[in-house]
């Protein structure tokens, strides 16, 4: 098997990064709610996360990428703590990428919809957050999530705070459990998918 490198991504990485998240995350429940039209639904996700990456977790936050056989096969976005005050302007940063993409009336509704989140964000406590995790089709089940996964939680570890993601796909809760994960709550956004908030302790 070939060996995975974990490593920051770059600024030319950007492309090809949100291009791979956007193909493994095609049928994913929330963006099928956010995206409905399948034919546009990759250039979409792809745009919307170049903009997140270039405002958010490029400068602020931490930006990983999967390679093996010098191929970006996957990647992952983390907030540390200290990133999360202010992120609300930076997020704001985004909301023209999205009018320029999907228009007036669906950006209203995906911040309405994102809002569930923001409701559901961790009260006084200090944590890592995994924003998003992404394999390309071609490598899953070789280990590269486990391994994206595995080098933020030993941030975490260092750090000795916990660890807090959201995901919308049931099939995912086991994966995350097996790390060491347990679910906080149920998210239901106001008219899309349930989504599970979970957290994983520091290790002792």
């Amino acid at each position: 098997m070939s060996a995975i490198e974990i490593r920051p991504l770059r600024q030319d990485d950007t492309t090809a990064a949100v291009e791979l998240a956007a193909r493994a995350f095609h049928d994913d429940p929330l963006f099928v709610h956010l995206h409905p039209d399948a034919s546009t639904r990759q250039r979409e996700f792809a745009v919307e996360h170049a903009a997140y990456l270039k405002r958010i977790y490029l400068p602020v936050g931490l930006a990983e990428g999967a390679v093996m056989d010098r191929q970006l096969v996957g990647m992952a976005l983390w907030l540390p703590p200290n990133a999360q005050n202010g992120l609300s302007w930076r997020e704001w940063l985004c909301i023209p990428t999205l009018l320029r993409t999907v228009g007036w009336t669906r950006t209203r509704f995906m911040i309405r919809e994102y809002g569930a989140f923001d409701a559901a964000w961790p009260a006084g406590k200090q944590f890592h957050y995994l924003g998003l995790i992404a394999v390309d089709a071609q490598a899953q089940g070789r280990g590269v999530g486990s391994a994206l996964l595995q080098a933020g939680l030993d941030r975490a570890d260092r750090d000795s705070v916990g660890v807090y993601l959201e995901t919308g796909t049931e099939i995912n809760l086991a994966f995350y459990r097996k790390h060491g994960f347990d679910v906080q709550q149920e998210i239901q956004l106001p008219t899309g998918p349930r989504h599970w908030a979970m957290w994983r302790p520091p290790a002792r």
